[in-house]
């Protein structure tokens, strides 16, 4: 539903993908954003999806004179397009947002939710705030969708592997204070051989021939 005077800023509720709420991130050399993903289950939130086509619909008649400018350039999508996405499929519908600008991220009583909050997650069941624009550009026609606010509303289960369960992983081990200490044997020093005594040189012959001096240096 709209909740200002621009028609084109709604508010939905879903789970959240993808967050990036705390830090702008690019991708592939692209302007670093903050940005979200919220998934829609295609029948339990259908009034939901109804109000967002409809929506679009308008902008494209508005900006495009009724042109569409085709489904992969569409802020909303369909699960189908990423079968093997944990959270998406074929029975899911996803929006995806950004913006340069932080949004405001916050909980059930408004309270600021800042970095490093563990509730923050992908899975999570959030409300949030987006404004659908359209770019028309060199970029081309496109129907975007700008991340203004969310607000926490319950957890859920955390998309892609499991966390690490330290009870599986690691056994318990004694504290240093009551591990045995054990002795670690020292091998005994090996002897030392006292140096063998050095033989006399054997006494060489030399024969000396009879040079007279003058023969020596000619």
């Amino acid at each position: 539903m709209a909740i200002t005077k621009n028609p084109y800023q709604i508010k939905i509720a879903g789970r959240l993908s993808y967050p990036n709420l705390f830090e702008p991130k690019g991708f592939n050399g692209a302007t670093p954003k903050y940005s979200a993903v919220f998934l829609l289950d295609k029948v339990k939130d259908a009034e939901q999806i109804k109000m967002i086509k409809t929506k679009i619909s308008d902008m494209i008649k508005e900006h495009f004179k009724g042109k569409h400018p085709g489904a992969d350039k569409l802020c909303l999508k369909d699960g189908a397009n990423k079968p093997d996405t944990d959270g998406y499929g074929d029975g899911m519908v996803f929006l995806s947002s950004s913006n340069l600008s932080k949004p405001r991220v916050v909980d059930q009583s408004r309270n600021d939710i800042d970095k490093g909050d563990p509730r923050i997650f992908g899975g999570v069941y959030v409300v949030g705030v987006v404004t659908l624009w359209a770019q028309d550009n060199e970029w081309g026609k496109r129907i975007n969708a700008s991340l203004e606010a969310v607000q926490y509303a319950r957890t859920g289960k955390s998309f892609g592997s499991p966390p690490l369960n330290i009870d599986d992983a690691f056994d318990d081990l004694p504290e240093e204070d009551d591990a045995e200490e054990e002795e670690v044997p020292v091998p005994a020093p090996a002897p030392v051989k006292a140096p063998a005594k050095a033989k006399a040189p054997a006494k060489v012959a030399v024969e000396i021939e009879d040079e007279s001096e003058d023969e020596a240096f000619t």
